[in-house]
């Protein structure tokens, strides 16, 4: 697998255009890589069938050149495997070979594994958004953040199973 600075992707389910001012900064940072030419398009994946980039412009105003010219919204995706077969047909229809997975940490590695399946040629490159929650007490010792993890565990190896009897081309 080769890398080239095509491809990169920021999962967020739901991105309304009030979304971004929480401490999750999925989209702003998916579009500081995008404007350290670390990428040459941003897929936005999961967003609101509401949101424009006009409403994400307002919240992120450091990157509105980069938001008419290099990012493509995904209004299809109303989970980790959407975002998933809606990034494979993306990644199709651009021909990249490398993505740059913008997500929160704690779903990182249900996002590779969707991922992986439905592009095993492709190069992942995690980029994992730590939540200012995270940052400051162990998940563990928050009931809230402790039922997050343990959820997105169980989801991760449902999905795993899942993938094991499914073909890729069967999800899309």
């Amino acid at each position: 697998m080769r890398h080239d600075p095509g491809a990169l992707s920021a999962w967020s389910l739901e991105v309304k255009a009030h979304y971004l001012r929480g401490g999750d900064s999925r989209v702003s940072d998916g579009l500081a890589l995008l404007a350290a030419g670390r990428a040459k398009r941003l897929l936005i994946s999961g967003v609101y069938t509401s949101t424009t980039t006009n409403d994400i412009a307002r919240q992120v105003v450091d990157y509105n050149r980069m938001l008419n010219c290099c990012v493509d919204l995904d209004y299809s995706a109303v989970n980790t495997l959407g975002n998933a077969v809606g990034t494979r047909q993306w990644m199709l229809k651009n021909g990249f070979h490398s993505l740059i997975v913008v997500t929160s940490a704690y779903h990182m590695p249900r996002a590779l594994a969707e991922l992986s399946h439905q592009l095993p040629e492709v190069a992942l490159i995690p980029y994992p958004v730590v939540s200012d929650r995270l940052r400051v007490e162990p998940w563990w010792s928050n009931g809230a953040t402790t039922k997050v993890v343990l959820s997105e565990y169980v989801k991760y190896l449902a999905a795993k199973l899942r993938m094991r009897f499914e073909s890729a081309s069967a999800s899309s």
